[in-house]
């Protein structure tokens, strides 16, 4: 439960941080994407195509609050989805063969099927996700900001005398 918190609030807090939209899109197409590929097998060391998207997502200037809460997000659901990645996997069985041949892609153990069908799974989600992501913040700074801003003044100068408890506890709730 305390994660699910944790991870909704610093979803919320890269809403309604400073960052520019397009650093939240990125920081969620980098965090989905790392979500779902190995960056280090247990058994295997550190795998170079996730090493690599950690390090661009470190060195570009994107919203690492959005990456690191994509990320978690991106590896329960691949968790999740495990035996569906098994199976599209299994029928890009050529494309594991041609993963196997390829050293980068062979120690990012692109050539296992399981690994292979999460990171297919995940190249198709990373660009929904930052085009949601992208939305959702424009709607929300557009929109909803002004409003919550303006009951959070309101609260504080003691006129929504009703409403009061509510107000501080969303507030606190998503660190506005």
């Amino acid at each position: 439960m305390f994660l699910i918190y944790k991870l909704l609030r610093g979803m919320v807090r890269a809403i309604f941080s400073e960052a520019a939209p397009w650093q939240v899109t990125i920081g969620a197409f980098l965090g989905t994407a790392l979500g779902f590929l190995a960056i280090w097998p247990l058994a295997w060391g550190p795998a170079p195509l996730g090493i690599g998207l950690l390090l661009i997502a470190l060195v570009v200037n994107c919203h690492l609050g959005s990456v690191f809460a994509f990320m978690l997000v991106g590896k329960l659901v691949s968790l999740a989805l495990m035996g569906p990645a098994v199976a599209l996997g299994t029928w890009a069985e050529p494309l594991a063969q041609w993963c196997a041949q390829q050293p980068v892609l062979f120690q990012s153990r692109l050539s296992n099927t399981g690994y292979l069908g999460l990171a297919l799974i995940g190249a198709c989600l990373a660009p929904l996700n930052a085009i949601l992501m992208l939305r959702l913040t424009l709607w929300v700074r557009s929109t909803l900001a002004e409003r919550i801003k303006a009951h959070r003044k309101l609260m504080k100068a003691g006129k929504l005398a009703d409403k009061k408890w509510l107000m501080q506890a969303l507030c606190w709730f998503f660190g506005i």
